[in-house]
C-alpha cells in the first residue's frame, strides 16, 4: 500500500470515531430525542406520556442543596473520583456517584405541570451541566468547600505518607 492510502485510512477512522463518539453522546442522544417530541398544550398532557415540557422548575416540597456549589435545586448529581495507579497506567475510579431528584413542577405563563421522576426503576433522562468542578493532589490542597464535601462523604484525602491524594 502507498503512503497516502495509509493516511487515508488513518484520518478515515479517526473521522469515524470522533463522528460516533459524539453521535453515541448522552447530551446528543437527549438532544435528538426532544427534537423528536411535539411541543403539547398543557391541557393535553397524559399521564405516564412521554412528552417535551419547557418553563421554569419550581420545588414542591423543601428544595434540595447540591452539595458542593449550594444551590437551590430540585436534581443534582455529584460524582468525585481518584486518580488510581496500575503499574504505568493512570486512571480516575468514582468513590461517590450520588443523584438526588425530587417531585417538582415545571411552570410557563401561570400553568403548571407535575413532574414526579422515579429513581428505580429510572423513569427519565438527563444530561446535566457542570454546576462547579475542583480537584486537589499532591501540590494542591482542596479548598475548604471541597474537604466539607469529602468529609461529608467519608472520603479520605491524605496518603499513607500524609499527602494529598488526586481527587476531582
Amino acid at each position: 500500500m502507498s503512503s497516502t492510502t495509509i493516511i487515508i485510512l488513518l484520518a478515515l477512522v479517526g473521522f469515524t470515531i470522533v463522528f460516533l463518539a459524539s453521535y453515541f453522546d448522552n447530551k446528543q442522544r437527549i438532544i435528538r430525542t426532544l427534537k423528536k417530541l411535539p411541543n403539547k398544550p398543557r391541557s393535553g398532557l397524559k399521564t405516564n406520556q412521554f412528552v417535551k415540557v419547557t418553563g421554569t422548575a419550581r420545588q414542591i416540597d423543601e428544595v434540595l442543596i447540591a452539595p458542593y456549589s449550594k444551590r437551590k435545586c430540585v436534581f443534582y448529581n455529584i460524582k468525585i473520583e481518584q486518580e488510581k495507579r496500575s503499574g504505568k497506567n493512570k486512571y480516575w475510579s468514582t468513590i461517590v456517584d450520588e443523584e438526588k431528584i425530587q417531585d417538582f413542577f415545571i411552570e410557563q405563563n401561570g400553568e403548571y405541570v407535575l413532574v414526579k421522576p422515579q429513581q428505580n426503576p429510572k423513569n427519565y433522562k438527563s444530561y446535566m451541566v457542570k454546576d462547579k468542578k475542583t480537584s486537589s493532589g499532591i501540590f494542591n490542597a482542596p479548598t475548604p468547600e471541597f474537604l466539607a464535601v469529602l468529609e461529608k462523604y467519608n472520603v479520605k484525602t491524605k496518603g499513607f505518607f500524609g499527602e494529598n491524594k488526586q481527587i476531582r
